[in-house]
């Protein structure tokens, strides 16, 4: 017996959030990595540490009650920063996480991703 099931994710909602995201990501990345891509020195280990501060942020707003100190990063946006720390980890995993600086450049034919595809998903 198959019945049929209501898809309750507004697409058009998700690609909004996604945009959103990217806006964010393009202007702090101009901030953030103007003249050292942290990212790359502190690869998904790093990351994941950010995810994890950031996510621990999102559940203290999310408690009843509760507001944000620092008045303009407000829940959304945190978990906006989340979305965006998880995509440049998955570059990472995916090894296509590249900046154009020199330090990068003079490594690049070493340069692997933190894991391979295989190893990602045993994680």
């Amino acid at each position: 017996m198959t019945t049929n099931k209501q898809l309750y994710l507004n697409i058009e909602g998700y690609d909004e959030v996604i945009e959103n995201c990217k806006k964010i990501a393009t202007k702090k990345n101009q901030d953030y990595s103007r003249h050292l891509d942290d990212i790359s020195i502190v690869g998904v280990l790093g990351v994941t540490v950010r995810l994890l501060q950031k996510a621990v942020r999102a559940y203290n707003l999310a408690l009843p009650g509760e507001k944000p100190a620092v008045e303009d990063e407000p829940l959304a946006e945190t978990f906006d920063d989340f979305i965006n720390y998880a995509v440049y980890a998955r570059m990472l995993i995916n090894g296509t996480w590249i900046r154009d600086d020199q330090w990068l450049k003079d490594r690049q034919k070493e340069r692997k991703p933190d894991y391979t595809e295989k190893q990602y998903k045993k994680l």
